[in-house]
């Protein structure tokens, strides 16, 4: 029997480097497919194998991954201090001291507007008890002053003067 060569490994070593860049491709692309479908909310890593069409997490153990797995703890970290610090201050990308010192200079600047309308509610108030005292106070003069025409009226047509025929 004589020893028959079996070949090189260079196509067993170029299928094995051609399924670690497929594996990160997809892994990439689960990672893409996850910040779309869930960008504010935290991520488990099966969803992330899972999603890639892997059969199960070892490949994020893999160095050559820890690109992707990197990615993957930075939003998970970035989602927790959102959920820490309020959605107000991520939105507006300040912190909550700001938030607060800001809504408390707006809450001191609708005080001031709300006083200002009410001063301007009394004024107005005011002056129409004002003005419907005057139209009651010409009211009673305009009566009194009817009751004194009839008055002489009467005085004045009703005398015993002899009248002319």
């Amino acid at each position: 029997m004589t020893k028959k060569s079996r070949g090189s490994t260079k196509g067993l070593q170029q299928h094995y480097k051609d399924k670690e860049q497929a594996t990160q491709d997809a892994l990439i692309r689960a990672y893409h497919e996850l910040k779309k479908e869930k960008p504010k909310a935290l991520w488990a890593k099966a969803e992330l194998w899972r999603k890639a069409g892997l059969k199960s997490g070892m490949a994020l153990n893999n160095p050559r991954h820890s690109n992707v797995v990197a990615l993957f703890e930075r939003h998970n970290a970035d989602t927790r201090n959102a959920l820490e610090t309020g959605p107000v201050a991520v939105s507006e990308r300040k912190t909550t001291k700001e938030t607060i010192r800001a809504l408390r200079d707006q809450i001191a600047e609708l005080t001031t507007q709300r006083d200002k309308a009410a001063s301007l509610n009394a004024v107005y108030q005011r002056e129409a008890m004002h003005y419907k005292q005057q139209a009651d106070d010409l009211e009673t003069l305009n009566r009194r002053l009817e009751v004194e025409r009839d008055e002489w009226r009467n005085k004045f047509f009703n005398s015993n003067k002899p009248r002319r025929t």
